[in-house]
């Protein structure tokens, strides 16, 4: 032992220290113990409030619709290249749509212009979380306007989804809201919209054609061009008749949506 301590007392002291070790934690013990109860206390508070949680967050469904390029949007397609070769033999420059009619309709859907409008022709507003009638929208600014337009076309963006794997050319359009009514319409709405967007846009196209072949073939003595020019304008009066006549213009639908 060091100089000055005694083996006894060294021993006293390691008796000490170990009485006080398990008296500290012998004290910690029966801390602890008497404190269960705050424990469980604390803990079924926080489940309750968890509990609570889930079941104050909005109920959400799910509504989706399937669906496949119609035979117009294939024909759309053969039909320009057929009136491009046209007007080539006839020495002209016309413009022709392009070709992948499903691409530009995917665009449309997901496009500001086209969901604004829809966001007052089927008046959804209230379904996005505004309770905001026409007559209070014409009373604000326009600064106003448009900032509650951009935020409601946010909104409305987020509600679907557009999915379409690159190996197939099926479309399915999900919408997620809590109000399951709406879920399904929305999915008809973006349907039949984008079909009647594609439409009417066909129609307007092809009726500038057919003016302008109109004074082609009144212009030309040639009667080769005349026929050519009769032909081309023929082929565009069948792309208004169709685009008349088919609600389902360039989707047609595989799997209507339903109640979820």
């Amino acid at each position: 032992p060091p100089h000055g301590v005694r083996e006894g007392d060294m021993q006293e002291e390691n008796t000490i220290s170990t009485s006080e070790t398990g008296l500290n934690l012998k004290e910690l013990f029966e801390v602890v113990w008497k404190a269960k109860s705050l424990v469980v206390l604390i803990s079924l508070i926080f489940f309750a409030y968890s509990v609570y949680y889930i079941k104050s967050l909005p109920d959400s469904y799910s509504a989706y619709g399937t669906y496949v390029p119609s035979s117009n949007s294939a024909q759309a397609s053969v039909s320009s290249g057929t009136l491009s070769g046209m007007a080539k033999m006839a020495g002209l420059n016309i413009p022709v749509a392009a070709n992948n009619k499903v691409d530009l309709a995917l665009d449309i859907l997901r496009s500001r212009k086209f969901l604004r409008d829809m966001i007052f022709q089927k008046e959804i507003l209230p379904h996005l979380g505004w309770d905001w009638s026409a007559e209070d929208i014409e009373k604000m600014s326009e600064e106003e306007k448009e900032e509650l337009l951009q935020s409601a076309t946010a909104a409305l963006n987020g509600t679907f989804q557009i999915i379409k794997p690159r190996a197939s050319s099926t479309v399915r359009i999900i919408v997620n809201h809590g109000n399951p009514l709406f879920a399904k319409q929305l999915v008809e709405w973006l349907i039949e919209g984008v079909n009647k967007t594609m439409a009417d846009d066909a129609v307007v196209e092809a009726q500038k054609s057919i003016e302008y072949l109109k004074i082609q073939a009144n212009s030309t003595s040639v009667t080769d061009l005349k026929t050519l020019f009769y032909a081309m304008i023929g082929k565009h009066v069948s792309t208004i008749m169709l685009a008349e006549v088919n609600k389902e213009y360039i989707f047609k639908t595989l799997d209507p949506p339903v109640l979820p």
